[in-house]
């Protein structure tokens, strides 16, 4: 049986269906959907979803770079500081 994503588990303790929590939230199916499934959604989505259920991004598997039910998204960070690290092989730095 696959894993369930942190957010069904959190919306399934509420009692509500993903059209009531939509409701709730201020959000339309279609975003409740996408995060449910490791989909983008945009910061303001994730505020309030969060907001509702007073737990965190991460707490709802809502934060890039997670693995859930085999699923992983590259988190997109700083690119590597390729003059430092090219100074440091050399001892310039």
């Amino acid at each position: 049986m696959a894993q369930k994503h942190p957010l069904v588990i959190a919306r399934e303790r509420c009692n509500l269906t993903q059209a009531q929590f939509a409701t709730k939230v201020g959000l339309s199916v279609k975003t409740i959907w996408k995060a449910e499934h490791n989909q983008k959604i945009g910061a303001y989505s994730r505020g309030k979803i969060c907001k509702y259920l007073k737990l965190t991004a991460e707490e709802l598997g809502l934060v890039l770079g997670q693995l859930h039910r085999g699923h992983f998204t590259l988190q997109i960070g700083k690119p590597p500081d390729r003059n430092r690290d090219s100074l440091e092989r050399q001892g310039l730095s």
